[in-house]
């Protein structure tokens, strides 16, 4: 499969037009970056009617981060799975993960303005080991709105995942290891899919202006049950 040539690939922040990549060179940085960003790959008519069932959600509750049962969404494109949704997206991630992946959890996460600066963590832990082990699961981020750096994109050390934890009780890294990695800022337009390794370090980041910014997230597990 090749990734269209009007569109374009982000691999670990770093904008790049990539006419004609294939799904094999997405599946690659993403094992090397831990991210890969499909810019503008969500058809206007889903983005559509994604937002205001997401928005209805998010003015329920006081949280920045909430689970959404799969029929909250409605008729959205979801009904027939993330496979039907978005193939390039189901391609790379059954390539990365193996032959039989599933969809386990919907996320809205909802940046308002204001807000503090997280502690730099990953969503989950990587064993102390002596060599890299494969990834288990990714969080798929769709972009409802523009994410900016003013209104609160998420920070990210590209590479992160490959770093094994010594404090198996704690997701948090520490400050001096973050210091010593180049972190970027995950910059993506609206209707943008975002493919990040829950083990990669990150943290949420203020929102300095004076609307909210909605991710609809999923996350995708390895032959989970």
């Amino acid at each position: 499969m090749r990734y269209a040539s009007t569109q374009y690939l982000a691999v670990g922040g770093v904008w790049m037009n990539r006419p004609g990549a294939s799904t094999e060179a997405l599946v690659e940085n993403l094992s090397e970056r831990g991210l890969v960003v499909l810019e503008r790959i969500v058809p206007s008519d889903c983005l559509e009617e994604l937002r205001p069932v997401c928005s209805r959600v998010v003015g329920r509750s006081p949280r920045s981060r909430m689970r959404v049962p799969l029929e909250l969404l409605g008729r959205s494109p979801f009904r027939g799975g993330l496979v039907t949704a978005f193939p390039l997206v189901w391609q790379i991630l059954k390539q990365a993960l193996g032959s039989d992946p599933r969809s386990t959890e919907y996320w809205i996460r909802a940046c308002r303005p204001g807000g503090t600066q997280q502690a730099v963590h990953r969503d989950r832990r990587n064993p102390l080991a002596r060599e890299s082990l494969p990834p288990t699961a990714f969080s798929v981020d769709i972009a409802l709105s523009d994410v900016t750096e003013q209104n609160g994109a998420t920070e990210i050390w590209p590479g992160s995942h490959r770093i094994f934890d010594r404090d198996q009780a704690s997701l948090r890294a520490t400050p001096r290891r973050a210091a010593e990695l180049s972190s970027v800022r995950l910059v993506m337009p609206a209707a943008s899919v975002a493919v990040r390794d829950l083990r990669l370090w990150h943290r949420a980041m203020p929102n300095r202006t004076l609307a909210e910014r909605l991710i609809l997230s999923v996350t995708v597990d390895a032959h989970a049950a």
